[in-house]
């Protein structure tokens, strides 16, 4: 358990604006590019998942995605019938900065007709031995829920080939580079002379010593797991010990529970007015990191994926506003 303290712990005030915030228009072609290459990285995962699980591909990633994981929901996720199942959500966290786009996190959401009280401790089979999948358990019966993990398997050199050839070498470099640093927290010791790529450090202990002005833009967070609450702690928001206890929490997790490390760039700050939930509140004015969170809704049939909604939000050390937003004039 990681000790944090009540100002990490409690979330900021939430306020809420009724009036689109206004875009810059040249996000716009790069939001409608990125939601064919999220399906593309997605097949691509289903495919790397259930190859390393039959060797055919290496066997360290499967292994890493299934640890923690109950007997019944490993055997979903191992089963036939859920191969070719995709999410029908995508649902990406991006950070608008000067370069543009970063790829932050990557969700499923489960769509609103879907079953909402499925539950992997009881998943059905049938007859009692071979597993029965259902649209129900679509996104427990994948490896997707691991979405931070995949952003790290992205970006390892061993298995770049893999993905430029599932993926198509554009549309790999296109996603590669939007996508933010991401490390995975394994404990297991470097040999002497090796060092962590993009971090150029020996040892995670040294990661776990930096202070907050050098972690400010780092945030650690728990691969998620059925019935386990999320985990994200943002390094600018804790204390030096408590910093220091998360990164060794995190690396004693990894058998059951592994974490990433992520480096996110400096967000564009932008400026809009919102109110808390009643109607009655005033309104306040707020200036904070942005944020955007669409929505790619998978049309199976035609083979394609299509952005169906579009909100923001800004984030500032006192509340988080969320948004509509609209494209600013040219």
């Amino acid at each position: 358990m990681i000790p944090i303290s009540a100002a990490a712990q409690d979330p900021t005030p939430l306020l809420h604006s009724t009036v689109p915030l206004a875009l810059d228009p040249t996000l716009l072609h790069p939001l409608e590019k990125l939601g064919h290459r999220l399906l593309l990285f997605t097949q691509a995962c289903n495919e790397l998942y259930h190859r390393s699980a039959a060797g055919r591909q290496p066997p360290w990633v499967s292994a890493l995605l299934d640890r923690g994981k109950p007997p019944e929901h490993l055997a979903l996720t191992h089963s036939k019938a859920g191969r070719s199942q995709l999410p029908e959500i995508f649902a990406p966290e991006l950070i608008v900065h000067s370069g543009g786009l970063c790829l932050a996190s990557l969700h499923f959401p489960i769509p609103k007709s879907v079953a909402p009280d499925y539950a992997p401790d009881n998943a059905p089979t049938n007859q009692g031995t071979t597993p029965t999948f259902t649209p129900a358990h679509a996104r427990s019966a994948q490896p997707f829920p691991e979405e931070q993990l995949w952003l790290a398997l992205l970006l390892r050199r061993p298995l770049k080939e893999f993905w430029r050839r599932e993926m198509g070498e554009r549309h790999f470099l296109s996603l590669l580079q939007i996508t933010a640093p991401t490390w995975i927290l394994d404990p297991e010791p470097l040999p002497p002379y090796a060092v962590i790529p993009g971090l150029e450090i020996q040892s995670w202990e040294t990661v776990a010593e930096w202070p907050r002005s050098h972690r400010q833009h780092f945030r650690i967070s728990a691969s998620n797991q059925p019935q386990k609450p999320p985990t994200l702690l943002e390094g600018s928001s804790l204390s030096d010990a408590e910093w220091k206890e998360a990164v060794s929490s995190a690396l004693e997790a990894f058998p059951v529970r592994p974490h990433v490390l992520q480096q996110l760039p400096q967000a564009t700050q932008m400026t809009h007015r919102g109110q808390a939930t009643h109607a009655a509140d005033p309104t306040e004015s707020v200036q904070g990191d942005t944020r955007l969170h669409p929505q790619y809704h998978h049309l199976a049939h035609e083979k394609r994926v299509e952005l169906r909604s579009l909100s923001a939000s800004l984030r500032s050390p006192h509340c988080t506003l969320t948004s509509p937003t609209v494209w600013a004039s040219a």
